[in-house]
């Protein structure tokens, strides 16, 4: 088997560790000689050191507050913080906000410790003193303060660097199927740059919400490989998007403007969400999913 087809076994394979996926693609990236693709796979494996730009999937947006509060009679505690008990809306915006920069390695060790913990969350405390200087609660003093981060946020980010580097290797292999078994030519390295800035930078908004996980899917009309990243990320399984692939191909095909393969996906689509067969990551998943496959169809 190829090296990108090793890859694309490992990436699909949620069996496998994305750590050792991203092993594989150091080696991929050196035969490939697209450094900024090198860059990308080591800063998942090791991290994003401070100061570097953190792809879009990293920061979580919206994240939730809760603190402690102590009066003279009683106690609140693990108390949800209302977003406008915050005075500067800017402040707002900013303690609702959390980054992300450890490697996949120490994120897939997260999701390992916490399962059977259905509450299990990454606390982020508060800056030294900023909770006793903000916030009040009928008369009481705030002692402690903390960002707390569902464990599906964290999951969502190892789908998301999973999905892009399944999605990537398909399209370059498309382009060439030999790429990655020798040194990438200059045409070759076009391609390979072009695919990275729209399937690895491609990105889609990650927004937290008492506790779940919502995401804002921008898909442009024609562009497969994002449409394939989104509608993993949503958790439709591969087998289903690959069937939604052929759909496609198979419209296109016969110059079928009336999309009956696709729309009969669709169908079938909605009735497996309908008996709980897919494990969708989010709630929203089903009117994204729609939405999704219309963008790309360039429908309204």
């Amino acid at each position: 088997m190829s090296l990108i087809g090793d890859i694309q076994m490992a990436a699909a394979d949620d069996s496998v560790c994305l750590s050792a996926v991203l092993r594989k693609c150091q080696i991929l990236a050196a035969r490939l000689k697209y450094s900024p693709f090198g860059e990308w796979v080591a800063r998942e494996s090791n991290g994003y050191p401070a100061g570097t730009e953190l792809p879009e999937y990293r920061v979580m947006n919206g994240v939730p507050s809760r603190a402690t509060f102590v009066g003279i009679t009683h106690q609140l505690s693990n108390y949800p913080v209302p977003a406008n008990i915050i005075p500067d809306r800017e402040l707002q915006s900013l303690m609702q906000k959390v980054t992300m920069r450890d490697g996949v390695a120490e994120y897939e060790a997260m999701l390992e410790a916490s399962k059977g913990h259905p509450d299990a969350a990454i606390k982020h405390p508060w800056p030294s003193g900023m909770a006793q200087q903000i916030l009040r609660m009928q008369g009481m003093q705030c002692i402690e303060a903390w960002q707390e981060l569902p464990m599906s946020a964290v999951a969502g980010i190892l789908s998301q660097v999973r999905n892009r580097l399944l999605a990537f290797t398909l399209e370059i292999e498309e382009a060439n199927p030999e790429l990655g078994e020798h040194a990438a030519t200059a045409h070759e390295k076009e391609t390979v740059a072009a695919t990275y800035q729209t399937v690895i930078l491609g990105g889609t908004q990650t927004i937290v919400h008492g506790g779940t996980v919502e995401q804002h899917i921008a898909i442009e009309q024609g562009d497969l490989a994002s449409l394939v990243i989104a509608l993993r990320d949503l958790g439709v399984p591969q087998a289903d998007v690959s069937s939604l692939t052929r759909a496609i191909e198979g419209d296109k095909l016969e110059g079928n403007t009336a999309r009956t393969r696709t729309e009969a996906w669709l169908a079938r689509a909605g009735k497996k969400v309908a008996e709980g067969a897919w494990q969708l990551t989010v709630a929203s998943a089903p009117e994204l999913m729609k939405a999704a496959v219309k963008s790309y169809l360039g429908l309204p």
